[in-house]
């Protein structure tokens, strides 16, 4: 095989992988989108480029990296509040479902952002715990469990969220936000 038969199967590998990485990520973007929106609209999450609400809340920033995370209720309410009107905009929500909605938000940020803390609490501790001398795997498990306990209660109150947004809306608008949801994840 010739190099430059090489050079065009190796671009186009690359192409390949760029289109399929580009299209998880949209999808991830736009089903998080959506599955935010009915997750409550936790737009504090920017979506859910792939980290965990907990770190959109309060750990490793979306955007700017570590730090750049939302520490300020008002800052979370009024990202939810602007990711929630974009979405329910596309699904023709009225102006009550709307106020509904962003109420359902408001608790669900009130709720969220003190496990954020813990989640960094979490973090601190195990960093603190790996960098000892001897690695104690014990503490390390019951870290480990304990992290799995706030990822726990992130889940609970996001499924609580979804079914009470999810109730909100009109069947209509569900299967809306799903096709819209599937129409970027292809």
């Amino acid at each position: 095989m010739s190099e430059e038969t090489k050079d065009v199967q190796s671009n186009e590998a690359v192409k390949t992988r760029r289109r399929s990485r580009q299209g998880f990520f949209t999808g991830v973007l736009v089903g998080g989108l959506a599955g935010l929106l009915l997750a409550g609209g936790l737009a504090t999450a920017g979506l859910a480029a792939g980290g965990s609400m907990l770190s959109r809340l309060g750990g490793h920033g979306w955007r700017g990296g570590h730090g750049a995370a939302i520490h300020d209720p008002e800052q979370a309410r009024e990202r939810a509040e602007l990711m929630a009107e974009w979405i329910l905009k596309s699904v023709d929500a009225t102006e009550a479902q709307q106020e509904e909605v962003k109420a359902i938000l408001d608790n669900s940020i009130n709720t969220l952002l003190p496990i954020a803390q813990n989640h960094r609490d979490y973090r601190e501790e195990l960093r603190a715990e790996l960098a000892k001398p001897t690695i104690d795997r014990a503490a390390l498990e019951s870290i480990r469990e304990s992290g799995l306990g706030l990822m726990d209660q992130v889940s609970r109150e996001m499924i609580d969220t979804v079914a009470t947004v999810a109730e909100v809306l009109t069947p209509e608008q569900r299967q809306e936000l799903v096709e819209m949801a599937e129409r970027f994840h292809r």
